[in-house]
């Protein structure tokens, strides 16, 4: 217990100093989206929303806490394109990203943890659902306003989200009130390619991902 400890400490600890926590190899390996969407603010752009999957290869350090093979993840870089392979990147925590760019800071990172704990699931399920999320994570990343609203904005704004998903998006946003769950979040940055939000499993979750890789080995041996 005590080792667990010690090492979530140093984690935390290199968080809060600045410090890359991690290293990620991965790819883009496809979106869950319903279509492109014009963003406005920080960037003009017409892009996709919604999930982007990324086919994690290699880890080090918080990079090996999250499993090989596709993982969810949602933009938070509006000033750089994805890579168009498999691509190096460093893990930080949400607070110090996008890299390069404006730390968000602490503010904004919570509201991301409240949102995904909140309302992942809900978007995971529906393409939607998870345009409107993204929606939300650029509005808490980039809005220099004092009003969370995806439709307007300084900051972000974004047009042509379904009929009925620019209101679930700000119902989400004006529900985060500090008192909700909060998910275990990475950020995925590069100097050179998009930056993305991930979400680090549960420890009881890596186990059954070990227990289900030890079983595959084995079946493999027999």
């Amino acid at each position: 217990m005590r080792l667990v400890i010690t090492g979530l400490v140093l984690l935390c600890m290199a968080g809060i100093a600045g410090a890359s926590i991690g290293t990620v190899t991965a790819s883009n390996d496809g979106f869950f989206t319903d279509g492109y969407i014009n963003i406005a603010g920080a960037r003009n752009v017409t892009g996709y929303g919604g999930i982007y999957y990324l086919n994690k290869t290699a880890g080090t350090g918080d990079g090996a806490l999250l499993p090989n093979g596709r993982i969810n993840s949602f933009c938070i870089d509006l000033f750089q394109d994805s890579a168009g392979g498999s691509a190096p990147y460093d893990v930080w925590m949400p607070e110090f990203a996008p890299i390069p760019g404006v730390a968000m800071g602490t503010d904004r990172a919570n509201k991301l943890r409240e949102l995904w704990g909140n309302y992942f699931l809900i978007a995971a399920a529906d393409p939607q659902k998870a345009e409107a999320f993204s929606a939300c994570v650029w509005e808490i990343v980039f809005e220099t306003d004092t009003v969370l609203n995806v439709s307007s904005g300084t900051g972000f704004s974004c047009s042509d989200l379904a009929t009925g998903m620019p209101d679930l998006a700000n119902g989400w946003l004006a529900s985060l009130n500090g008192s909700g769950p909060l998910a275990n979040l990475r950020a995925i940055t590069s100097e050179t390619y998009q930056d993305y939000l991930v979400e680090v499993p549960e420890p009881a979750t890596l186990s059954l991902l070990a227990l289900g890789g030890l079983a595959m080995l084995r079946r493999r041996k027999k």
